[in-house]
């Protein structure tokens, strides 16, 4: 081999070396090959699975230069057990029709896999250019052909670490739809409705030249995000997140059998003479209006003064016991239970349910994210912050929330109020819930502006 074709492959390795991006890698390396060969056609094919998929066509034109032909799209070549990548290359006859004399050098990754082939081709026949069937050319093309074989093998290495991180991730999320009948799609809708937003916001900027445009890898990134943001209710105990009633179940019925229990006692003292017949048949009434009272307040969505009102002129109420002293009718946590005056949680309860979000930080804190996922930690930790500071658990303000969360926000709170799987509300129409997200926009609690995008957007049908 002469001297300048040693410093033309070396000058090769560099280039090689120093391109990150696969497609111009298999692109430079074709081109490459072709002028270092002195042929007249370089094509490119990768292995997946049965067949070779034709990736790229570089032709020498008149002029002696070497161009990739951009409007190409050659046929996709069918492997056997007993027709090799090169092998089946070689004897493609609409790869061969035009050529004289031809080579095709396998690529081959470290471990040895075959994943493509690197075609040579010419019009002219083999014997007058010596060099391009001699060893050594052929060693030379094997090395071009090596380095993006190892680009892509290490791509495919990151792809399947992201695939398996992923599959991880939505596991973990299955995990929380089946601790709870509850929130079952919550995350799912979310990441739906995300990704139709953030593909409308990109098409937005690009018009009007404002706002940022989330490249593929933030999209991922996001999308990583929305998957882990409630990874904090794996821990959350059942009872606080399937709580559908104000009431545990255990206090209702005890409420109940203390009731009954009353209304018995009331039916002795009438038959004992203790109390008129007309008074037990007025506590047996109180005791009904009681029962129907509870069973109503236990489950209505929000508690109105006057409901309000009669728990406590019930909770006052109180009655002899079998051991002669007096009891309240509903003890102070069961009248503090019924009180509620939205959803059904208690004020302990819902620092329980809150807590997720720290939660959900100190779990993703053991989590080794790589660079382009490395704020998913902390931007599903943020997912309850507000702008005005009156979110938790950190009450963080304005530009300490990135626009990410800002985001995350906006669909946690629209999927909570349309949700229709939600133990202390039915869901809510659309609409109504746009003009809740506009009015807490108002408020300074959501951003206006994505807001505003949100609902032009239409991401949730």
């Amino acid at each position: 081999m002469r001297q300048y074709d040693m410093k033309k492959i070396l000058e090769i390795g560099i280039d090689l070396a120093e391109e990150e991006n696969p497609q111009q890698l298999l692109e430079l390396a074709l081109t490459n090959a072709v002028e270092l060969t002195g042929c007249d056609t370089g094509i490119l094919y990768l292995k997946s699975e049965d067949s070779l998929i034709f990736r790229t066509l570089c032709r020498r034109s008149e002029d002696a230069s070497v161009r990739i032909e951009e409007d190409i799209d050659l046929p996709d070549i069918l492997l056997t057990d007993h027709n090799s990548c090169t092998a089946a290359l070689s004897e493609n006859r609409i790869i061969r029709s035009e050529h004289l004399s031809a080579i095709a050098v396998p690529i081959i990754c470290r471990n040895g896999e075959q994943i493509g082939i690197l075609y040579l081709g010419n019009t002219a026949d083999g014997t007058d250019i010596p060099d391009f069937f001699s060893q050594d050319m052929i060693l030379a093309v094997s090395f071009i052909a090596s380095e993006p074989a190892y680009i892509i093998q290490n791509t495919r290495y990151l792809d399947d670490i992201s695939d398996l991180l992923l599959s991880f991730v939505r596991v973990i999320s299955s995990a929380i739809d089946e601790r709870t009948p509850y929130n079952v799609s919550h995350t799912r809708h979310m990441a739906r409705c995300g990704r139709r937003f953030i593909n409308y916001l990109n098409c937005k900027n690009r018009e009007t030249g404002e706002g940022p445009v989330f490249t593929p890898e933030q999209k991922s990134e996001f999308a990583m995000c929305v998957w882990l943001h409630d990874i904090g209710k794996l821990v959350t105990p059942v009872e606080v997140m399937n709580k559908d009633t104000r009431l545990t179940s255990s206090q209702y019925r005890e409420i109940m059998h203390r009731l009954e229990i009353i209304e018995l006692l009331g039916k002795i003292d009438c038959l004992e003479g203790r109390i008129t017949k007309t008074e037990a048949l007025s506590l047996s009434e109180n005791i009904r209006q009681a029962k129907s009272l509870i069973g109503h307040v236990n489950t209505v969505d929000i508690l109105t003064d006057d409901m309000a009102g009669q728990i406590l002129a019930l909770a006052r109420r109180v009655y002899t016991g079998q051991d002669g002293a007096l009891h309240p009718w509903l003890t102070a946590e069961e009248s503090a239970s019924l009180s509620i005056r939205t959803g059904t949680l208690s004020p302990e309860e819902r620092k329980i349910m809150e807590n997720h979000v720290v939660l959900t930080d100190k779990l993703l804190s053991k989590i080794y994210f790589p660079a382009h996922l490395s704020h998913v930690h902390q931007w599903a930790a943020m997912h309850h912050e507000l702008l005005d500071g009156s979110g938790y658990p950190n009450h963080l303000t304005g530009e300490a929330i990135p626009m990410e969360v800002r985001i995350l926000t906006i669909l946690d709170v629209f999927d909570a109020l349309v949700a229709d799987d939600r133990p202390y509300k039915p869901g809510m129409p659309v609409e109504k819930a746009l003009d809740i997200l506009e009015q807490m926009a108002d408020a300074g609690k959501l951003d206006s502006s994505l807001v505003n995008s949100f609902r032009k957007s239409n991401c949730w049908q």
